[in-house]
């Protein structure tokens, strides 16, 4: 794995501490995470979000590995969870993204918005998981 293939994870903590992560410039924990299992998008990203809006002194890349495995270990738990019932795990359907979105999982601009239609809909129609996924909504 290339620089440039987790570039958004350093894009991130540059736009957070440039002169901190800028000077120590070693991002090989962010490799050691893809390396673990951990999904650049849906963990790693998330967790320096989140734990960079919590603590503003943060110094370092290892301060993120518990987050980001923590973020990982969920993700997994869920996917695992829908293989264990014996449903495939498509992770456009509304039931998983809500399952995500319980457990803290990034979700995507275009996937927060299928969940606010699918919660419009459920509002104002009373339409089931399987009939918005029916629909399309993407």
């Amino acid at each position: 794995m290339t620089k440039s293939d987790i570039s958004a994870a350093i894009d991130m903590l540059f736009t957070y501490n440039m002169d901190v992560f800028a000077a120590r410039g070693d991002f090989t924990l962010i490799h050691n995470w893809i390396n673990d299992g951990c999904d650049l998008i849906k963990d790693i990203l998330p967790a320096i979000e989140e734990m960079t809006r919590r603590n503003p002194r943060i110094t370092s890349v290892a301060y993120f590995g518990p987050a980001v495995y923590n973020k990982r270990d969920n993700r997994l738990a869920v996917e695992q969870a829908m293989k264990g019932k014996g449903t495939s795990l498509d992770p456009q359907s509304i039931e998983t993204l809500l399952r995500y979105r319980a457990k803290g999982i990034y979700l995507t601009p275009a996937q927060k918005q299928k969940i606010a239609e699918y919660e419009k809909n459920i509002f104002f129609n009373k339409q089931t998981p399987t009939e918005i996924n029916q629909q399309g909504l993407d």
